[in-house]
């Protein structure tokens, strides 16, 4: 879990990673994250390095999130990438 200096008030959300997208939090599906309050959903994308075309939609406790979306204490994130096919 990432760790931010004691005078920062944080947060901590659980984070869900569908198909490929695991590959940026060490190959695992699921993961919890502690982050500096008043983070936006864009901003967790950059923290995670992943890249925005790789993020179909993204969705906070059960509905779909704006990239602008601040995030909050508790909040459960789940991260969808593209699907294709023919």
């Amino acid at each position: 879990m990432l760790s931010l200096p004691n005078d920062i008030e944080r947060m901590k959300i659980t984070l869900e990673f569908h198909g490929g997208l695991k590959k940026y939090q060490g190959d695992v599906s699921e993961a919890m994250m502690e982050l500096p309050e008043g983070t936006l959903v864009i901003d967790l994308l950059a923290r995670l390095q992943i890249p925005r075309e790789e993020i179909a939609f993204v969705a906070v406790n059960g509905s779909r999130a704006p990239w602008s979306q601040p995030l909050a204490d508790g909040d459960e994130v789940k991260l969808f990438q593209p699907v294709g096919g023919g």
